[in-house]
């Protein structure tokens, strides 16, 4: 360890200001839906069991693996299976969250139960969605969606590449006896929050990888982990401009945008960015099922057999081959500053023939050619397209909210020709005939490239200095 390094690391990290660290939640919570009838049962067949019913969220640590009993399921609802549980991560708790409304659901549904009473081996992986990945699609009485692959590692693969892998559910083992069953579970690591009021401890420490304290730079700070929050509104990927024949380009699902003539030509701003905390998880499926089975009786036929000698004649390597070391090695640095861009903004973008870009240094002046759409510049009037929703605090998937755009004129010209279009990620569905404006608008909805829905409001008036509009519209979160 370089001492002087860490000396000075530690000297300057308290005078740099740093986002608050937000730790992942203690417990991971799931419920358990079956079929009809089935009981769920944990820490089986030990004195701490505990039965719940189905849809109870139950807690679990990080970093542990659980084994939890489904009784009365298959198509007479007199047998039982045991599938086990690895928790591999955790939500990150936002304001006003609690990660107890929002447990990852483990569906056993019929057809499931029946493939694993048939011999067949099921494995779910289940993870947190990424926003910007998740794929457009109903998500009814919040049931995940699943996507069959061949084998486990693709289904891991998958699932690190579309967001955070949080636990692995495998059933279809061999059967447990109670001895074996009592082992299964580490005492302290399963809450239930309608039987339990304290925390538990765990008596042992986990034995998983999970999604806990990671290291990070001190001056950078840590890499805050998505996937909780969806976020909507503002201009996040390509950047919103005016073109040449005054077309409105960069708006990808998620924008919220203003479009406005004034002066001489048409401009753009955005709204700002509002969040829905209501994660979304996914599940990546494989079924393994024997090729072949082998059946032992005992012994039937006695075979006798005789010594054999064998001569083995080995012959020496005819090439020879030498790995050598490496000779160069190329590192990594990571950014040991970061720049933010803060407060509100106006987009101007010019058209036309190329203008010129001037900045004052005493007594000379520096030009730069540049090409239209590429000049941006910034203007500390406030912000005129707002963006937000009621309620403010979605709790889960298939509530509905309503948005709303609202626009002002602050400047001392009045604006014409203004458009305010929203396109709407795959994780909202536009509520049909529920878009309004407070003036003559003409609204128009077509399909983005999320498989959600462009809104767009074409204005019939002037907006004059100082006046105000809003539209509006309901949407539901899936």
């Amino acid at each position: 360890m370089n001492l002087g390094l860490l000396a000075l690391t530690m000297s300057l990290a308290p005078a740099m200001p740093m986002e608050p660290v937000v730790m992942p939640s203690a417990f991971t919570f799931v419920k358990v839906i079956g079929p009809e009838g089935s009981k769920t049962t944990w820490y089986p067949q030990t004195s701490l069991a505990s039965a719940t019913r189905m849809g109870t969220p139950v807690g679990l640590r990080p970093g542990y693996s659980y084994r939890f009993e489904m009784a009365n399921v298959g198509l007479r609802n007199n047998q039982t299976i045991w599938p086990s549980i690895e928790v591999r991560g955790s939500l990150v708790p936002k304001p006003n969250m609690n990660p107890a409304d929002h447990p990852v659901p483990i569906f056993m549904t019929e057809e499931d139960v029946e493939r694993i009473l048939e011999g067949r081996f099921v494995t779910k992986i289940y993870y947190l969605e990424d926003p910007d990945k998740a794929v457009n699609g109903p998500q009814d009485l919040g049931i995940p969606l699943e996507n069959s692959v061949p084998n486990e590692m693709d289904a891991m693969k998958n699932a690190r590449a579309n967001g955070r892998l949080m636990i692995i559910v495998r059933a279809g083992e061999r059967l447990w006896d109670k001895d074996e069953l009592q082992t299964q579970n580490v005492p302290g690591t399963i809450w239930i929050p309608s039987q339990m009021k304290a925390f538990p401890m765990p008596v042992a420490p986990p034995t998983l990888p999970f999604v806990g304290v990671a290291y990070f730079d001190p001056l950078i700070g840590p890499k805050q982990l998505t996937g909780e929050c969806l976020h909507d509104g503002g201009d996040r990927f390509a950047n919103l401009g005016i073109g040449r024949e005054n077309k409105l380009y960069g708006l990808d699902p998620s924008d919220t945008s203003l479009e406005f003539g004034i002066g001489k030509g048409k401009q753009v701003v955005t709204s700002n960015r509002v969040c829905i905390c209501i994660p979304r998880f996914a599940v990546q499926r494989v079924e393994v099922a024997a090729i072949l089975q082998h059946g032992f009786a005992g012994p039937q036929i006695g075979l006798h057999i005789d010594r054999q000698l064998a001569v083995v004649h080995k012959l020496p390597s005819l090439n020879v081959k030498t790995i050598e070391q490496p000779i160069n090695a190329v590192g990594g640095t990571r950014a040991s500053g970061l720049i933010l861009e803060t407060g509100p903004r106006i987009q101007e973008l010019f058209i036309g023939k190329p203008e010129i870009v001037a900045n004052m240094k005493g007594a000379k002046i520096v030009g730069q050619m540049r090409e239209p759409g590429d000049i941006t510049t910034y203007s500390d009037c406030c912000l005129i397209l707002n963006k937000r929703m009621d309620p403010p605090n979605p709790k889960q998937i298939g509530d509905i909210v309503t948005f709303y755009l609202s626009y002002r004129n602050p400047g001392a010209e009045p604006m014409t020709d203004l458009v305010v279009s929203d396109s709407l990620t795959g994780r909202l569905e536009y509520i049909p005939n529920t878009a309004k404006s407070d003036r003559a608008a003409t609204f128009t909805a077509t399909p983005n490239e999320a498989g959600s829905l462009t809104l767009r409001w074409a204005i019939d008036d002037k907006l004059l200095p100082g006046q105000r509009g809003v539209v509006a519209f309901q949407a539901r979160i899936r």
